[in-house]
């Protein structure tokens, strides 16, 4: 078992790494070149976009796709698909008749609503869509069609935006990007399993549906806020920002997380995948988890601390080489939040152990306090006209809470004696 565990686990990993450091290197190339040609205000726009989109997509499916790994049936696993693909229909449903309701006529960073606005649930439906059959594809092992999804959106969301805003200059060209991006990376993933999901949601009955909250009521009730409590920490910042500070100061921040945040956490989530499902496995069958826990807070330590520390040395110089002189003021924020980036890069693919081991209602209390100390410091620096200050505060807090929670998953794993044999 632990022979087959590793095996499996290096060369899955490796394909979805390959297929995330080919997607990462599209979109880090492709954001150079965006940022030449679209100005930090007209990225406002897009920063809000993504804020709301990502936002969404944390409970969009109220988690229930996380538990697609869990079931050793299959066929209970093409019921929590179809439970899914539902969920996500009825959640997008309630997101439409929200946005008609509550942004009707305004305006948001100059742009219309029914311009960027109602483009939300569009690209959250292919989005959610995408992210359940990545769940499921993973259960079934074709790692390489994930791969295949990562590299096909960012192509396409990078050449899309590029070139509108060559031929058109104007800057829903990033919206559309993203947007086709999905529905492209949709169309992969889903080449085998859209029908089969289709499918299986028409066999879904209510009685099936109702068993399966029962059993997996966690996700919906613990997963999915915490979930949305993480993203708020994350992109309900830009709203904050929108609210105190210019609209640029949302740009620099978005971009900091942009070209530091999302490459590395792409590289967590490949793992976060292989990880998940196999640690659920290891623990229907030994109930031992603990040495592979410590193995991975090891092997992401590896892998960052060098690329973080030449980040944090060398700040200033790599972001106006490779963004511009316009976008200056984005190293400086970018250099407060290195540290919070790193510690939350050591933690994320390891939280899927509070699901494993039954945790989520701790680990939601553990987000909330989190996301109050997030919004208090960027409140303190609004009062004080202070954005530094804010994202100093800000990154202090959220490195606090991290190095917590990864003692946090230790203990736990202790706690319940399951972490033992694996290592």
């Amino acid at each position: 078992m632990k022979k087959l565990f590793q095996s499996s686990f290096v060369r899955n990993t490796a394909i979805l790494l390959v297929g995330t450091g080919s997607a990462q290197a599209i979109q880090i190339l492709g954001a150079f070149a965006l940022a030449r040609i679209y100005d930090p205000t007209e990225f406002a726009v897009f920063s809000f976009f993504t804020a709301c989109t990502s936002i969404i997509l944390s409970f969009s499916s109220l988690r229930f796709e996380l538990a697609i790994a869990l079931p050793k049936s299959s066929e209970e696993a093409e019921q929590l698909v179809a439970l899914s693909l539902r969920t996500l229909l009825r959640v997008l449903g309630l997101v439409v008749l929200g946005i008609v309701l509550i942004f009707s006529g305004q305006e948001i960073f100059n742009y219309s609503v029914p311009t960027a606005i109602l483009l939300v649930p569009v690209f959250t439906f292919f989005a959610g869509f995408t992210q359940i059959l990545n769940y499921w594809s993973t259960r079934n092992g074709t790692f390489l069609r994930n791969a295949l999804s990562k590299i096909s959106v960012a192509a396409v969301t990078v050449g899309t935006s590029l070139l509108w805003g060559m031929l058109i200059e104007d800057p829903i060209g990033l919206i559309y990007g993203a947007i086709l991006g999905q529905i492209i990376g949709w169309i992969i993933i889903g080449s085998n399993y859209s029908k089969l999901a289709i499918q299986a949601w028409k066999k879904l009955t209510n009685h099936d549906a109702k068993v399966l909250w029962k059993s997996y009521s966690k996700f919906p009730t613990y997963n999915a806020p915490n979930a949305l409590v993480d993203n708020l920490q994350q992109y309900g910042i830009v709203f904050l920002l929108g609210t105190f500070f210019a609209s640029e100061i949302s740009s620099y921040y978005f971009q900091s997380l942009r070209i530091l945040a999302a490459p590395l956490a792409l590289i967590g989530a490949s793992i976060y995948q292989v990880f998940y499902p196999k640690a659920a496995q290891a623990f229907h069958d030994t109930k031992n988890i603990r040495g592979y826990v410590l193995k991975i807070y090891g092997v992401l330590f590896a892998i960052g601390f060098p690329i973080f520390a030449v980040l944090f040395l060398f700040t200033e110089n790599i972001f106006v080489f490779l963004l511009g002189e316009t976008w200056r003021m984005t190293a400086v924020y970018a250099h407060i939040l290195i540290p919070f980036i790193f510690a939350n890069f050591l933690i994320s693919p390891v939280s899927a152990v509070t699901a494993v081991v039954h945790k989520q209602h701790q680990s939601f209390a553990f987000s909330l306090v989190g996301l109050s100390l997030k919004i208090i410091s960027i409140v303190v620096g609004g009062i004080m006209h202070d954005p530094i200050l804010g994202f100093t505060l800000f990154s202090l807090s959220g490195v606090g809470i991290m190095l917590s929670g990864m003692f946090w998953y230790w203990y736990i794993a202790k706690e319940r004696e399951t972490l033992e044999h694996l290592g």
